[in-house]
């Protein structure tokens, strides 16, 4: 029995060592140095893991880390110029881009002959070549948060590369990839990636030709004769990282449904893009905020789309204590007297109830002074106001006060009438004197930043986007500092771990899965 036992822990063992070591490696010669790769460790269309080996003064190796190794066969049939076109303008790009967390690091090329075929080798940063989806449903809206931040700011990299700019033009899952540790994206692939020669307009003298991957693509990209100034350009760049924004978000969706070809075609026909995967989702309070930002990105317009920086300052970014504020702070706008000698008397008009947009103005309205009289003269509603009335009152409810009554049990909330501005007045206090507040009502609520945040974008989940773009032309210059400055993923760095952690332990836990399942295996065969 024990020589059986004895006997099957060798072949475990023999087996294992099998699995966890063999591999096949291959040895290229650059210089000093041997760029190694092994073709059991696949990464993608011939690209390995590998690493380069450099030799010290006295001959003894000097490994690098890993790194990817990518191997281009050159086609003998093309001309030069198709040549440096296809091969050697990644490689140029790839050289010009400095060193940041969310590009990957070029770190060198050569040339040589494999198997008798002229082929261009070029080795970068090493990622996690796992597919950006597989880790996306463990991730929290946060986690999310930092990936998008992450993303605009490699984008803005490439973009703002001297001399000349570099346009992506091919974001896409497969080519956004998370660091080996999990704190960081990175955007990869410059193989049709392009630096355009400007002139003195800023207009591209050339381009011609799709490129691009099928589904991926802005409408204007679609085209075959597409001679744009460079915004344009970035401008697509812009569409394509809405689309992949609307994939992390939906956990490995698009918009568009349909196989890539019939995207493709949608794209170019400039329909809408469907968001009801991102409306659908009961959990998500800031859906609405997501959904915002996105029909400026999708825009089929490109002057319409945001710049990075508009990006980065959009409320989407923001987290929960800035947007309550944010409501708190917009009281102050709602609440400003036409006349300052009439401030302490509560029925005096405001500014903006007077002097503000059709949409501002109504935002003073109740539901019931629709067919009510109007300082005591009764009002002909225009066909404008009612529109704007009715989508106040879509995104409010058909009586607010009673929702919050009977949801927070606040008696305190009778004494406010079914408007907008109200609810924005109520928010507003909630905030301020939430430590005065029955223990009931703050259990109810959970903490006086996220679980008001919760609470209110659960059940007006339309309510802030609507604010936000009443308010967002009056703001005083404080406020504009304050509320439009470029959001970055330090507001979120504890979350950063987080990433680094479920990575950590999704690749433990598969390992050892494989390991026990290999094992039974080989008992349940020894034994049979």
């Amino acid at each position: 029995m024990c020589e059986r036992i004895a006997g099957l822990l060798t072949a475990v063992s023999i087996f294992l060592r099998y699995l966890l070591f063999t591999f096949t490696e291959y040895s290229i010669r650059d210089g000093d140095s041997e760029i190694i790769y092994y073709t059991n460790k696949v990464l993608g269309d011939r690209v390995y893991e590998g690493r380069i080996v450099t030799h010290s003064i006295f001959g003894k190796p000097i490994p690098q880390d890993k790194l990817a190794v990518k191997l281009r066969t050159i086609n003998g049939s093309l001309s030069k110029e198709e040549i440096d076109g296809k091969y050697w303008n990644e490689i140029e790009n790839a050289i010009k881009l400095l060193a940041h967390d969310n590009v990957a690091r070029y770190v060198r090329h050569c040339s040589c002959y494999l198997s008798n075929e002229p082929t261009v080798v070029i080795v970068t940063d090493l990622c996690n070549h796992e597919k950006l989806e597989t880790h996306l449903p463990g991730f929290l809206v946060e986690d999310k948060k930092i990936l998008l931040l992450q993303l605009c700011h490699g984008l803005n990299h490439i973009h703002q590369t001297n001399p000349k700019p570099i346009a992506h033009r091919d974001l896409k899952p497969s080519n956004v990839l998370l660091s080996l540790d999990g704190k960081n994206i990175k955007i990869i692939d410059f193989g049709i990636s392009k630096e355009f020669a400007l002139d003195e307009n800023k207009t591209i003298t050339k381009s011609t030709g799709f490129s691009g991957t099928l589904g991926w693509v802005a409408s204007e990209m679609c085209s075959n004769d597409r001679s744009k100034n460079f915004e344009a350009w970035v401008k697509a760049d812009i569409y394509s990282l809405g689309l992949l924004i609307y994939f992390i978000f939906t956990n490995g969706q698009h918009p568009y449904q349909g196989s890539p070809a019939v995207r493709h075609v949608k794209i170019q026909n400039k329909e809408k893009p469907n968001f009801s995967a991102i409306e659908n989702d009961e959990e998500f309070h800031d859906k609405y905020l997501l959904i915002d930002l996105l029909k400026a990105m999708l825009s089929h317009e490109p002057a319409d789309r945001p710049g990075i920086t508009k990006i980065l300052q959009h409320f989407f970014t923001w987290n929960e204590e800035k947007k309550v504020i944010f409501i708190s702070d917009c009281q102050q706008y709602f609440g400003q007297p036409c006349d300052e000698v009439k401030i302490l008397r509560r029925k005096a008009k405001r500014q903006l109830e007077i002097n503000g947009t059709v949409e501002q103005r109504m935002a003073y309205i109740d539901r019931e002074s629709i067919n009510s009289s109007v300082d005591s003269e009764k009002h002909v509603w225009t066909e404008e106001e009612r529109k704007a009335l009715e989508r106040i009152h879509e995104i409010i409810g058909e009586d607010w006060v009673k929702l919050i009554k009977e949801k927070l049990e606040d008696p305190r909330s009778e004494s406010y009438k079914n408007s907008f501005t109200d609810l924005v007045r109520y928010i507003r206090n909630t905030h301020a004197h939430f430590d005065e507040k029955p223990e009931k009502m703050k259990a109810k609520l959970g903490s006086r930043n996220k679980g008001m945040w919760n609470f209110f974008a659960s059940n007006f989940p339309e309510f802030f986007p609507h604010l936000f773009n009443l308010i967002k032309n009056d703001l005083k210059e404080d406020h504009k500092e304050k509320y439009l400055a470029e959001s970055s993923s330090h507001e979120l760095s504890e979350k950063n771990g987080m990433i680094d952690d479920k990575i950590h332990n999704y690749f433990s836990f598969s390992v050892m899965l494989v390991i026990i399942a290999v094992i039974i295996h080989y008992i349940l065969w020894y034994f049979a």
